[in-house]
C-alpha cells in the first residue's frame, strides 16, 4: 500500500514538473532559419502580366499611392503657385521620408516637395498625418492631377536643389533665395526682417535706414500702435525660432512686444523663393485706446520704384508717379474690394507686391473708422517710399486681438507688373483639393497553416507560384508560432499556393505538401487557409516509478502507407519529452528503446484526462502522451538548488557569489557531479554570457560556487536575466540529469552624482571668459564616470547637442557654441546617459551679462539740457559710445528717432566709438514745436543705452526793413516819409529776410489793408493813398507772417504836407508811372488777375521813352484826378500797361463763379489756391482747350463737364452786361477825338499822358 502512494506521489510530482517545464522546452525547440521577402529594389519591373493602372504604375519600390486633384473654380490659371495638402495614413503604410510627388504627362515628372507639420504613430517611424506642400500647374476652369507615392519601408531620401537656405550668426538669421537675402536680428527689431537685399537690382531695398546690412530694423517697420511708441521694432524679440526648413520653403517664427504697450505680435514668416508669406497676431493683455495701428508696412528707398499697379475687381490702374511727393489711398469697399496693388520699377527690375491670403480678423477691439485701407506713400528725393495697412484709432479691450495674413511677393519689374498680377490672382482663387483613398500596387495575401483539426502550424514553408505546374516561384515565407504568413503580391491574373512541411526525422523525401491550385487577385478571398494532413504528437518518457527516461529513443511505425517510419529520435537528456508531427488519422505504434532494452514494454496515458491509450494509435488533432516504461531503471532522481534563492539582486561591478547543490532527492544528500554549468540570458532567451562551468567544493560534496563578476559578463545595468543552471551527476548510471533550474538575476544600475555650477553669472567675451562643464562621479564607488554620453539643450533657443569628454569624468559645452551665445539668460538643461548608471537631468541657469556701457550726446543744438533748432535748419549730433573701461565701442548700431512720428534714422561712425548724425529738416518736413527725440546705441552683447532729449523746433527768425530812397528834396520815402498832399499815393518798398539774410518769398505782408506786391523775392511794394488828406504824422505798422516763421513788424511814419509846389520836372502819374514800371513786375499782380504775358521790351523802349522828353524839356501834362478812386483805376489801366501788365478782363474770376467751381475742383484734389489758378487759366483760354486742360490735370470727366457748363453761363451773361458799356464808350471815343483836334493853350499840339506819334509808334513795335 505504502509503494502505491510512492508511485502516486512520483506521478503527481512528474505531472507537475512537465506542467512547469514544457513551455521551456517548447521556447527552446530549434526551428529551420526562415526565407524573408524583400520588396523589389528601386524601378523593378513587375511580371508580365501585372494588372495595369492608369496612369501606369510609376515605380514599383514603391507601394501605395494617392491621388491628389487640383481644379480651378475661379477662370484663373495657376501658374508655378505652391499649394499646401493634407494627408493621413494608417499605421505601418508610410514610412518617414518615403514620399515622392509625380505628376504623368505621358511620362513621369519629379515634382519637388516638402513636408511639414507632421504627426507619428506612438514609437514608429510612420506618418499619422502630415502636410505635403509642392509647386502646381492648372488652367482656368481646369483639373490635373498629381499623384503622392510612398512606401511602408525605408526608401531613402529624394534630393531636391533648395529654393531657399538660411543661415545664423549668433546675432542674425539670413534667409535667402535666388532673388532676395532677408535678415532678421535677434538683438533688436522683433526679430522681424530688418533689411531685405534684391538681388534683382543688386542693391538693398532700404540703404537710407541702414547702419550695417546685417544690423538694421528698417525693412519690415510695423505692427505698431501708436507708431514708435508701440512698434514692434522698438525691443529685442522675446523668442524666435526657426521651426521648419526644408528645399521649398523655411517657417520662422519671432515675438516681438509693442514698443511700451502690455501687448506682443507673434509674427510667423514662410520663405519661398519668390518671397514669403506673413502672419501676425496683435494681443493686447490690457486694455489700451486712441492710438492707430498700421502693419503690411515694407520701407523702400526714395524713388525706386516709379510705378503704382493695382486691381480692384473692377479693374487695373496703374500710376507713374513724377518727381514731387505723393499719396495713394487704397481703401477695400465691400462692393468693390481690392484685390492686390504692387510698386515696380521697369529700368532697374525692382518691383515688390502684397496681397491678402486671409481676411484680416478683430476680436475684442473696435476699429473706430470701421475698415482699413493701404496707404501708398511715393517719396521723389527724400525720406522713403513706403506702404502699409492703415486701420485708424482702435480700442483693444484686455485680450483683444489682430490677425492677419498676407504674401510678400519680389520679381524683376523690367517685365513689367504681368508676372506679379499672375500669381496674386491665381493665390488668391478659388482652388478645390480632392484627395483619393490609397492604392496599393500590391495585393496582400494572408496564410494561414493547420493540421485538419484547425490548430496552427509553426515554421510551414508556404510558396506562391507564377504558374500552374509549381516550377516559377514567385515568393516563400515560414509560418509563425501561430501558423501564418503575409505575402504582398504584385497584380496578375492567377496565383498558386502550396504549403509543406520538410523535416530532418521524416525519411528521405518525405514531406507533408499541399497545394492549393490556381488563386484570383481580386476574386479569391485575400485570407487563405491550408491544410497539411499532419498534427503534433507531444511525448514523455518515464520508468514505472516516475522516473525521467533521459535515455530514451522514440520511434514512430505506421500500419500501412506513408510516410515512412519515424525512427529513434532521442528525447531531452533533461526533460525526456519530444515532439514529432505524424500522419493526420493514420494509424501507427509507438516504441521506445534505451540503451538496457532496444524494445521496451510500455504503456501510453492521455495526458489531458490520465486514462491509459491502447495501441495502435490515430490522431488527428495535436496530442500529449505519457510513456512509462513497464520496469523501474532504479535512477536515483537529482535536484539543482539554488541557495541564493529564485531572485538575485546585484549592483553592476559588484560580485554574486553563486552558491548550487546537486542534491540526491530525497534525502537531499549531495552528489557528486563531473560539471555544473550555468548560462545568463535575457528573458527573451537570447544568450549574453555562458555557458560557465562553476568552481567544485573540494570539501564538500555536490557544493558548487561561482563569483560572477557582472561587468565581465557583459551585462548592463538596470536589466533583469535569466540565470539557468545545468549539472551533470559523475554516475549517469546512478543517478539522472537534474532538470536545469532557472533563477532570475537583477543588476541594478549604480547611483550616478553630477558635479555641477548650478548658477553661473558672467559677462558676454570673446572668446569666452567662462565654461559649461560637469563631473560625473561613480556615488557607490567614488570613481569618475567615463564613456558617458551628456546632452545639453539651451531651452527655446535651436542650441543642442553632446558635451565634448574631457576626460577622467568631466564633460563641457563646446567653446565653440558658448562662442555663438548672446548677452541673455539661458536655462541650460543636461542630461548624462551612462550605462549601468541612473541619473537624474540637472538644469544650469547662464546669465550672459552685456559688457557695460555709456553714451555722451554732444551738440552745438544742445542747450540746457534740450536741443533746439531752427526749422529747416540743419541738426547734427554726435555721440560717443564707450565700454564700462572707457574703450570706443565700434560697429555699434545707433539710431535716432523723433517720437509721434515717423522719421528715424541711423548714426554714422566716423571714428572710433564716435557717432554722427545730420539731420535736414527741410527734407523731414518738420514743422515748429516740441517734440522728443531718442538716441539708441546697441551692439550684440553689450548694453543698450539711451538718450531720450526734448527737441525744440523753432520758427525761422524773420526781419522787415522799409528801405529808404529820396524822391526829391520834398519827397522822402523810407522809415520816415515825407509827402505832399497832391500825389495819390505814398510808396513803400520794404525787405523781408531771415536770420541768415535770405529773403523771405511768399510772406503774408499786411498794412491797413492796402494791397501789398512782391515784386522780386522777399522784396515787398504797396501805395499808401495820401491825396487831399490835412497836414499829420501818420504812424503805419506793417506786419509780415509766413507759416514756420517768426512774424516780423516794422513801423514807418507817414508825414503830410500841404501842397506847396509841384515836384520840380516830374509829374507825379509820370512818377508813379516810372515807379510802378520799376518796382511792379508782373508777377506782383498775380493774386488778382491772371497774367498771360509780360512784356519786357516795351518797358524799356517807354522808360527810355519818357526818359528823352524829361531830358529835352518837353512838357508833360498831366490832369489832376478829381477822385481817389478814378486813380486807382486809372492806375491799374493804363500806368500798368506801360510796364508790361496786362489786367486782361477775361482772367477775372467773379466770387460768385468762384464760389460755385473751386469746390469741385477741391473735390478733385485740388488746393484752393491752386483751384483759383486754374479757373483763371480757364477764363484766358479757348472752350476747345479747356477740356483738354482739365483732362491733363485728372479731373474727372464729370466734374469737368460741370465746370465747363458754368463757364460757359458765366461768359454768356458777361456778353449781355458788355453791350451797354460798349456803346457808351463809343460815344465817349468820339467825343474825345473831336476835343483832340481843338487847338490847345500856350500852341503847340496837345500831348496827353506824355504819348506822342513817335511814342506811340514805339510802343506798338
Amino acid at each position: 500500500m505504502e509503494e502505491h502512494r510512492a508511485h502516486f506521489r512520483l506521478l503527481l510530482a512528474a505531472l507537475l514538473m512537465a506542467s512547469i517545464i514544457m513551455p521551456l522546452a517548447l521556447t527552446f525547440t530549434s526551428f529551420p532559419a526562415q526565407s524573408l521577402f524583400l520588396p523589389p529594389t528601386a524601378n523593378a519591373q513587375p511580371p508580365a502580366t501585372v494588372k495595369e493602372f492608369n496612369p501606369p504604375w510609376w515605380n514599383y519600390a514603391f507601394r501605395y499611392r494617392i491621388q491628389v486633384n487640383l481644379t480651378d473654380v475661379s477662370g484663373v490659371e495657376h501658374v508655378d503657385q505652391p499649394v499646401d495638402v493634407y494627408l493621413t495614413f494608417d499605421n505601418g503604410t508610410c514610412y518617414n521620408n518615403s514620399l515622392r510627388v509625380r505628376y504623368y504627362d505621358g511620362t513621369w515628372q519629379m515634382v519637388p516637395c516638402q513636408v511639414w507639420n507632421e504627426t507619428y504613430w506612438e514609437g514608429t517611424s510612420y506618418y499619422k498625418s502630415l502636410t505635403l506642400t509642392f509647386y502646381f500647374n492648372v488652367g482656368a476652369n481646369s483639373t490635373r492631377t498629381y499623384y503622392v507615392y510612398y512606401n511602408d519601408a525605408d526608401s531613402g531620401v529624394e534630393a531636391y536643389t533648395n529654393d531657399v537656405w538660411w543661415s545664423f550668426n549668433g546675432t542674425h538669421y539670413t534667409f535667402e533665395s535666388s532673388t532676395y537675402r532677408a535678415n532678421c536680428s535677434i538683438a533688436a527689431g522683433g526679430g522681424k526682417i530688418e533689411d531685405c537685399y534684391n538681388k534683382i537690382s543688386g542693391t538693398y531695398w532700404t540703404s537710407r535706414t541702414i547702419n550695417d546690412p546685417l544690423g538694421n530694423w528698417g525693412f519690415h517697420w510695423n505692427p505698431d500702435y501708436d507708431y514708435s511708441t508701440g512698434t514692434t521694432s522698438k525691443y529685442p524679440p522675446q523668442a524666435y525660432q526657426v521651426v521648419e526648413s526644408g528645399p521649398l520653403f523655411i517657417i520662422y517664427t519671432t515675438r516681438a512686444k509693442l514698443g511700451d504697450y502690455d501687448a506682443y505680435c507673434n509674427i510667423t514668416y514662410r520663405f519661398f523663393k519668390w518671397g514669403w508669406m506673413c502672419e501676425t497676431n496683435s494681443t493686447f493683455n490690457s486694455p489700451a485706446s486712441g492710438k492707430d495701428y498700421r502693419n503690411n508696412e515694407w520701407v523702400f528707398n526714395p524713388a525706386i520704384m516709379r510705378n503704382l499697379t493695382y486691381k480692384y475687381q473692377s479693374g487695373v490702374t496703374t500710376i507713374t508717379f513724377g518727381e514731387g511727393n505723393q499719396q495713394v489711398n487704397l481703401q477695400n469697399y465691400t462692393y468693390n474690394p481690392l484685390l492686390w496693388f504692387c510698386l515696380w520699377d521697369q529700368i532697374d527690375g525692382e518691383a515688390a507686391g502684397t496681397f491678402d491670403l486671409a481676411a484680416p480678423i478683430v476680436n475684442g477691439a473696435i476699429v473706430r473708422q470701421g475698415y482699413w485701407y493701404y496707404r501708398v506713400f511715393w517719396r521723389g528725393t527724400s525720406y522713403y517710399e513706403f506702404w502699409d495697412r492703415y486701420w485708424g484709432v482702435v480700442d483693444f479691450n484686455a485680450g483683444g486681438w489682430i490677425y492677419e495674413k498676407f504674401a510678400v511677393y519680389i520679381w524683376d519689374g523690367r517685365n513689367g507688373y504681368s508676372p506679379f498680377q499672375s500669381f496674386a490672382e491665381g493665390m488668391k482663387a478659388q482652388l478645390s483639393v480632392s484627395v483619393g483613398q490609397p492604392e496599393d500596387v500590391f495585393y496582400r495575401l494572408e496564410v494561414t497553416v493547420t493540421d485538419p483539426t484547425g490548430h496552427p502550424i509553426p515554421n510551414a514553408n508556404v510558396s506562391v507560384y507564377n504558374d500552374e505546374s509549381y516550377s516559377e516561384l514567385n515568393a516563400s515565407k515560414l509560418t509563425d508560432e501561430n501558423g501564418k504568413c503575409t505575402f504582398l503580391l504584385y497584380y496578375r491574373d492567377k496565383y498558386y499556393l502550396q504549403a509543406e512541411l520538410e523535416l530532418g526525422y521524416l525519411p528521405a523525401g518525405d514531406r507533408y505538401i499541399n497545394q492549393t491550385g490556381e488563386w484570383v487577385p481580386g476574386s479569391s478571398p485575400s485570407e487563405v487557409t491550408i491544410i497539411l494532413n499532419c498534427t503534433r504528437l507531444y511525448l514523455e518518457v518515464y520508468d514505472k516509478l516516475g522516473a525521467r527516461v533521459q535515455n530514451a529513443n522514440v520511434s514512430i511505425r505506421y500500419t500501412a502507407g506513408g510516410p515512412g517510419n519515424i525512427t529513434d529520435q532521442s528525447v531531452d537528456q533533461y526533460y525526456a519529452n519530444i515532439s514529432l508531427y505524424v500522419k493526420a488519422g493514420a494509424q501507427f505504434f509507438v516504441n521506445v528503446s534505451t540503451t538496457a532494452n532496444p524494445d521496451e514494454s510500455i504503456r501510453l496515458f492521455n495526458m489531458s484526462d490520465g486514462q491509459e491509450i491502447s495501441q495502435p494509435l490515430s490522431i488527428s488533432g495535436p496530442a500529449s502522451i505519457r510513456v512509462e516504461l513497464e520496469r523501474s531503471l532504479d535512477m536515483r532522481q537529482t535536484v539543482l538548488v539554488c541557495i541564493n534563492g529564485g531572485f538575485i539582486s546585484v549592483n553592476w561591478s559588484d560580485k554574486a557569489f553563486l552558491s548550487v547543490w546537486l542534491n540526491w532527492t530525497p534525502p537531499n544528500v549531495g552528489v557528486d557531479a563531473d560539471w555544473v554549468n550555468f548560462s545568463i540570458s535575457h528573458i527573451n532567451g537570447t544568450l549574453v554570457y555562458g555557458p560557465v562551468t562553476m568552481n567544485k567544493n573540494g570539501s564538500t560534496v555536490g557544493h558548487w560556487y561561482y563569483e560572477l563578476n557582472t561587468s565581465d559578463a557583459g551585462m548592463i545595468g538596470g536589466y533583469t536575466y535569466l540565470l539557468t543552471f545545468y549539472g551533470k551527476p559523475s554516475n549517469p548510471s546512478l543517478y539522472a540529469y537534474p532538470t536545469p533550474l532557472t533563477v532570475y538575476l537583477q543588476v541594478k544600475e549604480l547611483p550616478l552624482t553630477v558635479i555641477y555650477e548650478p548658477f553661473i553669472n558672467t559677462t558676454w567675451s570673446s572668446p569666452p571668459s567662462f565654461s559649461v562643464s560637469v563631473y560625473l562621479n561613480d556615488t557607490t564607488r567614488n570613481l569618475p564616470v567615463t564613456g558617458a554620453t551628456v546632452s545639453y539643450s539651451f531651452l527655446n533657443t535651436p542650441y543642442s547637442g553632446n558635451m565634448a569628454n574631457l576626460g577622467n569624468g568631466t564633460y563641457a559645452i563646446p567653446s565653440d557654441v558658448l562662442k555663438e551665445l548672446a548677452s541673455g539668460s539661458y536655462i541650460i538643461e543636461v542630461v548624462p546617459l551612462a550605462q549601468n548608471y541612473t541619473a537624474q537631468l540637472i538644469r544650469i541657469a547662464l546669465v550672459i551679462n552685456s559688457i557695460p556701457t555709456n553714451m555722451k550726446l554732444s551738440s552745438e543744438s544742445l542747450q540746457g539740457g534740450q536741443l533746439t533748432v531752427i526749422y529747416n535748419r540743419t541738426l547734427t549730433l554726435s555721440v560717443e559710445f564707450k565700454d564700462g573701461g572707457g574703450s570706443p565701442i565700434t560697429n555699434a548700431i545707433v539710431t535716432w528717432s523723433i517720437s509721434g512720428t515717423d522719421y528715424s534714422g541711423a548714426m554714422t561712425e566716423t571714428q572710433g566709438g564716435v557717432y554722427k548724425a545730420t539731420l535736414d529738416l527741410s527734407e523731414l518736413s518738420l514743422p515748429p514745436g516740441t517734440y522728443v527725440m531718442s538716441i539708441i546705441a546697441l551692439k550684440p552683447n553689450h548694453q543698450v543705452q539711451s538718450v531720450v532729449v526734448p527737441l525744440s523746433v523753432s520758427p525761422i527768425p524773420s526781419t522787415l526793413t522799409l528801405q529808404v530812397f529820396p524822391l526829391s528834396s520834398k519827397f522822402l520815402v523810407g522809415q520816415y516819409s515825407l509827402v505832399e498832399n497832391n500825389v495819390p499815393f505814398v510808396p513803400l518798398l520794404f525787405t523781408v529776410k531771415d536770420d541768415l539774410g535770405n529773403p523771405v518769398t511768399g510772406a503774408n505782408v499786411t498794412l491797413l489793408g492796402l494791397p501789398v506786391w512782391e515784386v522780386s523775392p522777399g522784396l515787398y511794394f504797396t501805395l499808401i493813398p495820401v491825396y487831399g488828406l490835412p497836414d499829420a504824422t501818420l504812424p503805419l505798422t506793417i506786419q509780415a507772417q509766413k507759416e514756420n516763421y517768426q512774424p516780423a513788424s516794422a513801423v514807418t511814419l507817414v508825414n503830410v504836407k500841404e501842397w506847396t509846389v509841384p515836384l520840380v520836372g516830374l509829374p507825379y502819374k509820370v512818377f508813379l508811372a516810372l515807379l510802378a514800371g520799376v518796382l511792379v513786375p508782373s508777377s506782383a499782380f498775380a493774386s488778382y488777375v491772371y497774367l498771360q504775358r509780360a512784356r519786357i521790351p516795351p518797358l524799356v523802349r517807354r522808360i527810355d521813352y519818357l526818359i528823352e522828353r524829361i531830358s529835352r524839356g518837353l512838357p508833360v501834362e498831366v490832369g489832376k484826378p478829381k477822385a481817389r478812386g478814378d486813380v486807382i483805376l486809372g492806375i491799374l489801366r493804363d500806368e500798368l500797361s506801360v510796364v508790361g501788365v496786362e489786367p486782361m478782363p477775361v482772367a477775372f474770376v467773379p466770387p460768385e463763379v468762384a464760389d460755385k467751381l473751386v469746390p469741385l475742383l477741391v473735390e478733385a484734389g485740388k488746393s484752393e489756391s491752386e483751384a483759383q489758378v486754374i479757373l483763371a487759366e480757364l477764363r484766358s483760354t479757348s472752350p476747345a482747350e479747356r477740356e483738354k486742360l482739365l483732362e491733363s490735370i485728372g479731373v474727372p470727366p464729370d466734374l469737368s463737364a460741370a465746370i465747363l457748363r458754368e463757364l460757359e453761363k458765366e461768359e454768356e451773361r458777361g456778353e449781355e452786361r458788355k453791350k451797354p458799356r460798349r456803346r457808351a464808350k463809343k460815344k465817349a471815343g468820339e467825343a474825345e477825338e473831336e476835343q483832340a483836334i481843338k487847338p490847345g493853350e500856350g500852341g503847340g499840339g496837345v500831348e496827353v499822358e506824355g504819348k506822342d506819334e513817335e511814342g506811340t509808334k514805339g510802343e506798338e513795335s
